[in-house]
């Protein structure tokens, strides 16, 4: 009999991609979207390290509102030597950020569905507006992050 889960997405939080310039990126994006980004910020908390599974990570982060209320992420991480290596920080990467209603066990169901995590749990948020909600990255079909 198949596993039964009650854990469910709600919704769209955001679509990320990493980039290997956030001014450029920026600038492309508010000439296209005729505004300016909502948030400009760094991220460095230790969470940052522990959800990428990148040590020492600091990330470079803006937000822009799109329509139908879902945002645009991009990302530079910053000061990486990465050369071979094929993870989030990768310029070109995207993701899709869901909103989920128990997310330990939609990790457990996505994991048992063929998807490899990239950190070993899910974790906590201890920064920035999202202060308190917890994530996790897990890897699907090669290079797709959700």
């Amino acid at each position: 009999m198949p596993q039964v889960y009650k854990a469910k997405v709600m919704s769209v939080s955001h679509i990320g991609i990493t980039v290997s310039s956030l001014p450029e990126a920026v600038r492309f994006f508010e000439q296209l979207l005729e505004r300016k980004p909502r948030t400009v910020r760094e991220y460095s908390a230790p969470y940052i390290a522990t959800v990428t599974n990148i040590p020492d990570a600091t990330l470079d982060v803006a937000y822009f509102d799109l329509p139908g209320g879902v945002s645009l992420e991009l990302t530079e991480y910053r000061e990486l030597d990465r050369a071979g290596v094929h993870d989030t920080a990768t310029p070109g990467i995207a993701h899709l950020s869901l909103v989920v209603v128990g997310i330990e066990e939609l990790w457990k169901k996505a994991v048992a569905s063929g998807a490899q995590p990239v950190s070993s749990m899910v974790v906590e948020i201890t920064s920035g507006p999202n202060q308190g909600g917890r994530m996790v990255y897990l890897r699907i079909h090669g290079d797709v992050f959700i």
